[in-house]
């Protein structure tokens, strides 16, 4: 898993900077990382407005696909009749 690789190489480097024995050929990730930045924007999850408990559940097509990119009309949550709600595009034609 390439997320725990990166941790395990940034607490490697942590460890041998504080302790003085960071040497550059000693740290390697072994590949290239891809790094992402939040847009900002954040979609609000689909709650009743009379008790503000959740109505919907993420969709099972984005659940633990962190990082992958979501695109208007794609599904993103659904709720316990079955039904489907959508990505409108308020954050742009697709988002990360």
């Amino acid at each position: 898993d390439r997320t725990s690789d990166c941790l395990k190489a940034i607490l490697k480097f942590l460890h041998l900077r504080n302790t003085n024995q960071l040497h550059e050929t000693e740290l390697q990730v072994g590949e290239e990382v891809e790094v992402y930045r939040t847009t900002g924007g954040k979609l609000a999850w689909p709650v009743n407005e009379a008790d503000g408990f959740p109505e919907a559940m993420v969709h099972k097509g984005i659940q633990d696909n962190d990082w992958s990119p979501i695109h208007k009309g794609d599904a993103l949550f659904e709720r316990i009749d079955g039904s489907i709600i959508t990505y409108d595009g308020s954050l742009g034609e697709s988002f990360i």
